[in-house]
């Protein structure tokens, strides 16, 4: 058996297990987004938003490839 005295490390897979990282991302843009007044869009949409006005200076990428990249964050490999 594994005692306390055997361990050196605990790691822990923090974003989306111990925390909802998305839900709350999601709540403070709403609540940011309604006190300025401007129209709700989801995380998603912000991230493609600001990823294509970072592309904008360099070699021009079809709207789809940009809101893929955009979209990367979904698909991290454990």
């Amino acid at each position: 058996m594994i005692g306390a005295d055997d361990v050196d490390t605990l790691v822990f897979d923090v974003l989306g297990t111990v925390v909802d990282e998305a839900g709350s991302m999601r709540a403070e843009l709403a609540a940011a987004l309604d006190r300025a007044g401007a129209p709700w869009r989801s995380a998603d949409d912000l991230n493609a938003e600001a990823l294509a006005g970072i592309l904008a200076g360099g070699p021009p990428l079809p709207a789809a490839t940009v809101r893929h990249l955009a979209l990367a964050g979904h698909r991290v490999r454990a």
